[in-house]
């Protein structure tokens, strides 16, 4: 997947979209499957000449400059649809949306319910099919705002993630999980923390149905 995304990184900025300013907008999404609103960050090209603001600065993660509301620079730009890990935010890889904003992409970063720090419940979280439904619905939002819904080029809508969101990106061209292949393998491995889990009356990953 990281390669992928270098490869789709180099082609934009072959295509002469290398100059722009880093936009951001917040915003919430409503996740019908979920019957919940949760919070999203679009990073996007922008023709803003104003001071940029730091944002998503922690102890752990270096801020990045962000253009926050400025205008969405002319044209179609591609779309890439970023998923986070177990216990990560749409915060924690801004530093990407950043660099791909500046070279010509709109990203939707979605924070994940059930899987988001501050908001975490591995006995869901482990339904990955969920975090691809709520990809496509964050695409969905996307299209219906107003200053982002005519400047989307649909003919090139990418994915990816970090670490379990890398699973997830992969969910949404049709990958499935083996949850028989895990539970079998973890039985034999009890003593490892991660099966241990799984294997946990609270997870109990041996009862989840695999799919929708």
């Amino acid at each position: 997947m990281r390669t992928m995304l270098s490869a789709a990184v180099l082609s934009l900025c072959a295509s002469g979209a290398c100059a722009d300013a880093a936009g951001l907008q917040i915003t919430e999404v409503f996740l019908p499957h979920h019957n919940a609103l949760t919070r999203a960050a679009i990073w996007y090209p922008s023709t803003s000449s104003d001071t940029p603001t730091l944002y998503a600065n922690t102890p752990v993660f270096e801020g990045v400059e962000a253009h926050i509301g400025g205008p969405v620079s002319t044209g179609r730009h591609p779309v890439v649809l970023f998923s986070h890990g177990l216990g990560g935010t749409d915060r924690a890889q801004a530093w990407l949306g950043a660099a791909l904003a500046e070279r010509g992409a709109i990203t939707m970063f979605v924070n994940h319910p059930n899987s988001t720090w501050g908001d975490f419940d591995m006995s869901e979280g482990i339904r990955h099919w969920t975090r691809a439904q709520d990809m496509s619905t964050a695409l969905d939002a996307l299209l219906a705002m107003p200053g982002f819904s005519d400047s989307l080029d649909m003919s090139r809508v990418m994915a990816a993630g970090f670490s379990y969101g890398g699973w997830t990106a992969l969910s949404l061209g049709g990958a499935r999980g083996n949850h028989a292949g895990i539970v079998e393998a973890c039985t034999t491995l009890p003593e490892m923390e991660a099966c241990a889990l799984l294997l946990s009356e609270t997870v109990n990953m041996q009862r989840t149905a695999p799919s929708i």
